[in-house]
C-alpha cells in the first residue's frame, strides 16, 4: 500500500524571469502558500537588491522566509530545510517553493547534511589565517587536511574554503566526510516541477530593467545601510550583486553609470550560471517558456492527479 503524499509545487528559474509572478498566480489558483528558495531573498535589509516580491504580492496570498534574516546572520541549506520543514507541516495550503537558489531546491529532493555548528573562536582562527598567508597556502593547508574540499572550491571562494578548513579544525573530519553522512530532507510530499525559462536575450534585458528600477525604488539608500552597520565582508549579504558595486559609487570610486553597468554585467553572467546549472542539474515536470497568465492553467492541466 503507498502512503499517501501531499502535492507540492518547485518553480525555479533564472533571475528575472519572471517565475515570482507566475508562482502568485498560481498561488491564487490552488490556495497555496509561496516559500522563499533565494537565498538573497531570506534577509530584511536586503528587500529592494534581492528582488523580494512586492508588498502588493505578498498581500495577494501568503508568503513565507521573506526578510527572515538579519543582516549579520549567516545561513546554510541545513537551516533553511528545517525552516521550510516546519512550514510544510504546520500548512493547510498547497506549498509553492520558488527561487533561483538551485542547491535549496536540490536538496528538497535529494537531502541534506547536518553539518556541526561551528564556534566563533575557530572561524575567526581561518579569517585570520586566511589574510595572513592567502589562498594559496591556505588551500595547500586544507588539502593536507581535506584534500577533495581543497581541489573542488573554485579559486577566490574565500568563504567556502574557510568553512572547509574550520569543519576540519573543530571536528577532526573533512567536510567531504561530513556530506557522506546520511541526509536528511522532509517527508510526505510530492513535487511538481517548474522550470521558468524564457529565450537568454529577454532575461538578460530584464535583468538590465530591474536594476535601473531598483535605483528608483531605493537600492543606494539600501546599500548605505548595509555599509553602516560595518559588517564583515564575508558575509552572505554583502556578496550580494550590487552591495560592492553601488558601494563604490557611494564611496566615490564610480561613477553611477559605472557602477550600474557592472551591476547589470554581473547579473548577467549570474543568470547565464543559473541557466546552466538548471539545464545540468535540474529535471522538470513542466517547462515554462514564456511565463504569462495561461501558463496557470497549462501547469494545472499537466498535473495528472488532484490537488485536494
Amino acid at each position: 500500500m503507498t502512503s499517501f503524499l501531499r502535492p507540492a509545487f518547485i518553480i525555479a528559474g533564472a533571475t528575472a524571469s519572471g517565475k515570482s509572478s507566475l508562482a502568485v498566480r498560481l498561488a491564487k489558483a490552488v490556495d497555496g502558500v509561496i516559500i522563499n528558495g533565494d537565498s538573497m531573498q531570506l534577509y530584511a535589509d536586503l528587500s529592494i537588491l534581492s528582488a523580494r516580491p512586492s508588498q502588493a504580492a505578498m498581500e495577494l496570498v501568503p508568503h513565507a522566509l521573506y526578510g527572515s534574516l538579519k543582516a549579520h546572520e549567516p545561513n546554510s541549506v541545513w537551516n533553511w530545510m528545517q525552516c521550510v520543514d516546519s512550514i510544510l507541516k504546520s500548512t493547510t495550503k498547497i506549498p509553492i517553493i520558488v527561487g533561483g537558489t538551485g542547491m535549496y531546491l536540490k536538496a528538497l529532493e535529494d537531502g541534506v547534511v547536518e553539518l556541526p555548528d561551528l564556534s566563533l573562536g575557530v572561524r575567526e582562527r581561518a579569517q585570520a589565517y586566511y589574510d595572513e598567508v592567502g589562498e594559496e597556502l591556505f588551500r595547500k593547508d586544507l588539502g593536507l587536511h581535506d584534500p577533495i574540499s581543497a581541489e573542488k572550491i573554485k579559486s577566490g571562494d574565500r568563504q567556502r574554503l574557510i568553512r572547509a578548513w574550520s569543519v576540519v579544525s573543530e571536528t577532526g573530519k573533512s567536510l567531504d566526510a561530513w556530506q557522506k553522512e546520511p541526509h536528511w530532507k522532509p517527508e510526505g510530499w510530492r513535487y511538481t516541477k517548474i522550470l521558468v525559462t524564457p529565450p537568454r536575450e529577454q532575461i538578460y534585458a530584464a535583468c538590465d530593467r530591474r536594476l535601473v528600477e531598483m535605483i528608483q525604488e531605493g537600492a543606494l539608500e539600501e546599500v548605505k545601510h548595509l555599509l553602516s552597520l560595518s559588517l564583515d565582508p564575508i558575509l552572505p549579504i554583502m556578496k550580494a550583486i550590487g552591495v560592492a558595486e553601488f558601494g563604490a559609487y557611494l564611496k566615490g570610486e564610480f561613477s553611477l553609470e559605472d557602477a550600474l553597468q557592472r551591476a547589470q554585467q554581473l547579473t548577467r553572467n549570474y543568470a547565464k550560471r543559473q541557466l546552466t546549472w538548471f539545464r545540468n542539474q535540474f529535471s522538470p515536470d513542466i517547462l515554462i517558456t514564456a511565463p504569462q497568465v495561461h501558463a496557470v492553467e497549462d501547469i494545472l492541466c499537466q498535473v495528472d492527479e488532484s490537488l485536494d
